[in-house]
């Protein structure tokens, strides 16, 4: 379960005159598959001396302006904080002194937007009949939005294996019900340690209450820990309705009465619900 914290924040918006023809091509060159990443810059100094800038575009300059606003007392610039703040203020006055047009709100450099922090209930439960399984070690949640479905007394089906097309069955066989997958290695997000990619599998069961995908144990802790941390939205209307999505242990997927096989065929099934 989710809980919501609305609020507004601004975004800069400017009209800009110009770009670099150059600029424009290199941001549409992919970089080669499978290239490895260069984490080289994350070894260089954490401090710069700026120099003054001048009006041609030069590495010098942009080294100046990044340095400043990845700075430590920007605070990371989270959307809706004190370092946001600084940070775009930065670029406002900056873009002011450049003598770019201002294209915000009632004539400023900003726009304001509604951002929605969305967190964890830390009293969530999954219980399934009368065993009870606690978030982060058996279960992990992935955020559908506001919509996702409600798994109340939902019914559980075994729903093949993803990545083996074969063994899935059909959705129309998933409507209403919570999906239990178990993954092959075709199936794994690289470098997911586990994971599967969760927008192709909603909209493949996207009449399912919920989708549970059975591969909590090849996943690691750092990932985890990072699905535990609040998310940022931009909020516009109302979300999408959308199965909950979770990722299980062997022994949540089990608890549902599964075939010990795990086969396709359908078995005695139980009710989930959550507290």
């Amino acid at each position: 379960m989710r809980t919501t914290f609305q609020r507004t924040t601004a975004l800069l918006a400017a009209s800009v005159i110009a770009g670099s023809a150059s600029a424009q091509q290199a941001a549409t060159v992919r970089p080669e598959a499978g290239a490895p990443p260069s984490w080289d810059v994350l070894m260089r100094g954490r401090t710069h001396v700026p120099t003054p800038t001048t009006a041609a575009i030069t590495a010098a300059d942009l080294k100046t302006r990044l340095y400043i606003f990845a700075d430590d007392s920007m605070q990371g610039r989270l959307l809706a904080t004190a370092g946001n703040v600084k940070g775009v203020e930065y670029i406002a006055n900056e873009v002011k002194r450049m003598g770019l047009v201002p294209m915000g709100d009632n004539g400023t450099y900003f726009q304001a937007v509604n951002v929605v922090d969305r967190k964890y209930d830390p009293t969530t439960k999954l219980v399934i009949g009368k065993t009870a399984f606690s978030p982060w070690t058996d279960f992990v949640l992935r955020d559908q939005g506001s919509g996702a479905r409600n798994l109340d007394g939902v019914q559980a089906v075994f729903g093949g294996t993803w990545g083996d097309s074969a063994s899935l069955i059909d959705p129309s066989a998933a409507a209403g019900k919570l999906v239990v997958l178990r993954v092959s290695p075709a199936g794994v997000t690289q470098g997911s340690g586990g994971g599967v990619n969760r927008g192709i599998v909603t909209r493949r069961y996207a009449n399912a209450a919920g989708i549970a995908v059975a591969s909590l144990e090849a996943m690691p802790a750092q990932m985890i820990q990072i699905f535990q941390q609040p998310n940022q939205l931009l909020k516009e209307g109302d979300d999408p309705e959308l199965p909950s999505f979770l990722y299980v242990s062997k022994p949540v997927a089990e608890a549902h009465r599964l075939p010990a096989s795990w086969n396709r065929r359908p078995s005695t099934r139980r009710e989930t619900s959550w507290r």
